[in-house]
């Protein structure tokens, strides 16, 4: 039997080669956006400010490298305080000594890594305290950024042993913190699927290198996120948080963030942020109208817009929010000169410190 012409009409082939082309492109955009994931572009000033609180942070905050979650001591509780060390310190400080090209405090953070924070699933617990082995579960979203900057790390400084604790851990991560096509937000049989926050797509990318299945993991729930982002705005519907609680700011813009790390643009929540900024500034939780729901503040929203701002080249949006930040950064000449602190309570978190410092 003849066979027959698979294009019978020139409109069709015209059709279908233009199509190839596109799907070609967009084949080469994703895979060349891989080469240079969440590269933070540079813009000048603000390296005086900068400096200070690196002073305050090294300071109050950072003893033999460990750094501790608030100014102030406290018994430990349910929640991280006080002397709590926690990993998601050791990850953002893995991320700063990157940027700032210290390969030597790095390996001091390494070292704290291996030898106090893993746990009996060879995965990073949550937290410590100096002088305890208390055993406890990880936060997945910690150990993805701990991968995140070892992997750059061993590219970066060429450190095979880097690569190697990335990939344990990445082995850990499938065995341990995955359920299905989900994250899990902690290593345990019991633990509830992870909110979209702690999606760190940069990371699951990298880790393709180890296994293949965090490719799949990665386009799965990025299509998921993306496919629940409220229109026009850098809010993205999870049924972790309710309609009465809106959307917390700080999840929200750090889903945006990591969106962004992978090269996903969006230039409507761009532009919104731009907006708030321009007006009364950016609050702790919003209504899905765009609406803020309190008049709270705080340092980390405006530093990771700014981050946001880097890693997207939005030089306006970058002075926008870092102009905000430098104005709740205490620059008054007293003994905290330099750090984000409450001078009326001394209380001063480690988050708001370290994602400043990836800011400035």
């Amino acid at each position: 039997m003849d066979r027959k012409p698979f294009f019978r009409k020139p409109g069709l082939a015209i059709v279908l080669l233009i199509l190839g082309i596109g799907l070609y492109y967009s084949f080469v955009q994703k895979q060349s956006s891989k080469l240079n994931l969440g590269e933070y572009t540079k813009f000048p000033g603000y390296e005086e400010e900068r400096l200070a609180l690196e002073a305050f942070v090294n300071q109050y905050f950072i003893e033999d490298g460990f750094f501790r979650t608030n100014l102030t001591d406290s018994e430990q509780r349910e929640n991280a305080s006080g002397e709590d060390i926690l990993s998601e310190s050791v990850g953002l400080l893995m991320l700063y000594h990157l940027k700032r090209d210290e390969p030597e405090k790095f390996e001091i953070q390494v070292n704290i890594l291996t030898d106090h924070f893993m746990n009996s699933n060879r995965l990073v617990k949550w937290r410590i305290r100096r002088g305890s082995n208390q055993e406890t579960v990880n936060a997945t979203i910690d150990d993805l950024r701990i991968v995140k900057a070892l992997i750059r790390a061993a590219e970066k400084w060429k450190k095979n042993e880097y690569e190697a604790i990335a990939k344990g851990l990445s082995t850990q991560l499938l065995m341990h913190s995955i359920t299905k096509d989900n994250l899990k937000s902690y290593d345990s049989p019991d633990s509830p699927k992870a909110p979209f926050v702690y999606y760190d797509f940069e990371a699951m990318q990298l880790m393709e290198q180890f296994d293949t299945r965090w490719n799949k993991l990665s386009d799965v729930n990025m299509e998921n996120i993306l496919n629940h982002q409220v229109k026009g705005l850098p809010f993205y519907e999870d049924e972790w948080f309710t309609e009465d609680e809106g959307f917390p700011t700080i999840e929200n813009l750090m889903i945006m963030m990591h969106l962004s790390e992978v090269g996903i643009k969006d230039y409507q929540s761009l532009s919104w942020l731009k907006r708030q900024l321009k007006q009364r500034g950016l609050y702790g939780s919003y209504s899905a109208a765009g609406k803020p729901l309190n008049a709270v503040e705080s340092p980390a929203i405006y530093a990771i817009a700014a981050c946001i701002a880097k890693l997207n080249n939005d030089e306006e949006l970058y002075y926008l929010a870092v102009k905000r930040l430098k104005n709740m950064q205490n620059l008054e000449s007293n003994e905290f000169y330099g750090g984000f602190i409450d001078l009326n309570r001394l209380s001063a978190f480690s988050f708001d410190q370290l994602f400043s410092l990836l800011a400035y």
